[in-house]
């Protein structure tokens, strides 16, 4: 006689995961076949559920092939990105100033920096890792529209 399990959450105990993981694993179809819809109840054949991943635990089976298959997308899109950067030599561009530059420039603290950009002021170029970077020409436009003795 098989043994079956009422309901997503004795079967998610007997898994030891949350119930939201044994859901999961029913929409994409990984208990096809093994369980059985009876009006609101469902009831799972846990030994065939067991024989379906022999060999396998079923945590490994349903969870880590995935997981390890959107790191390495996540791995090799990060990379490109960071040879596309690196090749372009954005950092020591002519073109552009770092936040704290700009700060110096202006003499105003980075959280205005901030404000501005919230406030659509100044537009920020691109931001690589912890560093922000601004367009000297989107600086020099600021630097010249303000009248205060330190923007001149």
């Amino acid at each position: 006689m098989s043994n079956i399990i009422k309901g997503q959450a004795e079967l998610a105990k007997k898994f030891k995961v949350q119930q939201s993981t044994v859901s999961r694993w029913q929409t994409s179809g990984k208990f096809d076949g093994c369980y059985l819809r009876i009006g609101k109840d469902v009831l799972y054949d846990y030994d065939a559920i067991l024989e379906k991943f022999k060999g396998h635990s079923v945590k490994e089976t349903l969870n880590v092939s995935g997981i390890e298959e959107l790191k390495g997308i996540i791995r090799e899109w990060f990379y490109e990105f960071y040879k596309e950067v690196k090749n372009q030599n954005f950092a020591e561009s002519d073109e552009y100033y770092i936040a704290p530059e700009v700060c110096k420039l202006l003499h105003v603290h980075a959280s205005t920096l901030r404000n501005w950009e919230k406030k659509g002021i100044l537009k920020r170029a691109k931001k690589i890792g912890q560093h922000v970077y601004y367009k000297k020409c989107d600086v020099g436009r600021i630097k010249h529209s303000y009248n205060s003795p330190y923007h001149k």
